[in-house]
């Protein structure tokens, strides 16, 4: 009974080391692998293995996009279906989550390895000390995972490496010592956590405004800077009384942070694929995120938006398509809200093909009506003198093989690179925009040259046809004139055969009152074959 007892006892004990740490922390003997997760304290978020879900799949594991599967943290409790705040190997995903484990490794970092053991994602960072084993990861109510020590120091936390979402409560801005600016940047597409290509970050240059910039090098919409209440190009920030805004600024860092006067309240701020900055907040009623406020407004204001010779325009549906002469680079992509792709010529440019470039078959140029001029401008946009004509700036543009359009009105701007930007106009403009293409995608190049092919070869063929018209005629003329003279002498002959015997008979020419009847007889005869 005794042995019994103290097995139990053991039992219990084993059970409860192994328990020894809570759900929501993660160590080197308790791995996150398979469909193993660790829930915050409070429960209101999850983290583990996932797969982003297809393009309308509901967040259906059935209907995932593909075999790629990720680490992050998403909301555990009311939103529906599965919404990652946080992805830890954005742009190196697993494809056996069951082999692959999520850990904290004998130098104290959290790891992240695949299912070959390969190292996939590390918090990196430099621990020392003699407790590196007693390195745990804990998931905070708040969406942070931290990485800390037994004495309870912070050694790495996941918002300050946040992907797209800026959860309340966040601090986000620069470090002034390192020059490290922390930024919001959206995914590649609805189903690849990737970096994609627009991002939320405050001013490098020390100012308060935050910028939305595409590609990290190009900024399209600022917040303005903080009035001390609220950002001045973010008028919607006084007409919400859910938040509590604060702008800090010291000698060492400024950041901004939001919280919510509700903390029950489901809320974040996305920069979403399209480029646009989202704060939304989750209704329960209707199941779905409301949308708070959104910059830019008009989504063809987001710089590139639908990618290099993309027209963007807000009144159609879809809102971007492609010029004439150009086809999308990839539908699979858009579909999945990947627009960085653009649209790409039908047929390659002939430029640097010297036998067809300095022929008929070369390139040439598309007038393309209605749309705005691109919004990035190069250097050389103004290479031709403002008092060039319009063929002096096709012909500069013509010579550069890097040219891919010129516009020309008010004054002569050569355009290189891919062209971004492009936007449907309502009323006209005073410059217009002539695409680059292959001479075999200008219909006006095209039905010219055939038209006069086409002209030519009509015009031969009538030619012949009214020869051949006028001889006809002339030898079916030719032909019954003959057979008439033909049935005249037969007639005439046969008649005076007929008149002889009459003539012998009558005596001389004075009988009858001094008529021929014989040539008289022989003259109604020819009448009559004549009439026949």
């Amino acid at each position: 009974m005794a042995s019994t007892t103290l097995l139990l006892v053991t039992a219990v004990a084993i059970i409860g080391s192994a328990r020894c740490f809570a759900a929501d922390t993660i160590t080197a003997n308790s791995a996150i692998s398979g469909g193993r997760t660790v829930v915050s304290r409070g429960g209101n978020f999850e983290l583990g293995f996932f797969r982003p879900a297809a393009p309308g799949g509901g967040g259906d594991s059935n209907t995932a996009s593909s075999h790629n599967y990720y680490v992050g943290i998403w909301y555990k409790k009311a939103v529906k279906p599965c919404t990652p705040v946080w992805v830890a190997n954005r742009a190196a995903p697993v494809s056996d989550p069951a082999s692959s484990q999520l850990a904290v490794a004998a130098d104290g970092n959290l790891v992240l390895t695949n299912e070959a053991g390969e190292l996939v994602w590390s918090s990196n960072v430099v621990i020392s000390g003699s407790s590196l084993n007693a390195t745990v990861a804990v998931l905070l109510d708040s969406g942070n995972l931290v990485l800390r020590r037994d004495d309870g120091e912070v050694v790495w936390q996941s918002i300050e490496h946040p992907t797209d979402t800026w959860l309340p409560g966040v601090r986000l801005g620069m470090n002034k010592i390192t020059g490290h600016v922390q930024a919001v940047t959206s995914w590649r597409s609805s189903s690849d956590p990737a970096p994609g290509m627009y991002s939320l970050g405050i001013d490098p240059n020390g100012t308060s405004q935050f910028f939305l910039s595409w590609n990290r090098t190009v900024n399209f919409w600022s917040t303005g800077e903080w009035t001390g209440s609220i950002f001045a190009n973010v008028p919607e920030m006084t007409s919400h009384d859910k938040y509590n805004f604060e702008f800090v600024a010291t000698a060492n860092a400024s950041y901004f942070y939001y919280s919510q006067q509700d903390p029950t309240v489901i809320s974040r701020l996305i920069v979403d694929v399209s480029g646009q900055a989202r704060q939304i907040m989750w209704m329960p009623s209707t199941e779905e995120w409301m949308v708070i406020w959104e910059e830019p407004h008009k989504l063809c204001d987001v710089y590139a938006t639908c990618g290099a010779f993309r027209v963007c325009d807000e009144k159609s549906e879809p809102f971007c398509s492609c010029p004439a002469g150009f086809h999308p680079s990839s539908v699979e992509d858009w579909e999945l809200g990947d627009h960085s792709h653009g649209c790409r010529r039908n047929n390659p440019l002939q430029c640097h093909n010297s036998s067809v470039r300095d022929k008929d078959g070369g390139d040439a140029f598309l007038l393309a009506p209605g749309i705005s001029l691109p919004r990035n401008s190069s250097p050389a946009a103004a290479a031709a003198s403002p008092s060039s004509s319009a063929e002096d700036c096709r012909s500069a543009c013509l010579r550069s093989c890097d040219c891919n359009a010129y516009s020309y009105g008010s004054r002569c701007a050569l355009w290189y690179g891919d062209l971004l930007g492009l936007s449907a106009m309502d009323t006209a403009s005073t410059d217009d925009l002539y695409l680059r293409l292959s001479a075999m995608d200008v219909p006006s190049n095209g039905c010219r040259k055939r038209t006069v092919v086409v002209f030519v070869s009509v015009a031969s063929t009538a030619s012949i046809l009214a020869c051949l018209s006028v001889i006809v005629t002339v030898l079916v003329k030719m032909f019954r004139r003959r057979q008439r003279n033909i049935r005249f002498m037969q007639a005439a002959a046969e008649g005076g055969r007929r008149g002889s015997p009459a003539v012998d008979g009558a005596g001389g020419p004075g009988a009858g009152g001094g008529r021929d009847p014989g040539r008289a007889a022989d003259s109604n005869v020819a009448a009559s074959s004549i009439r026949r």
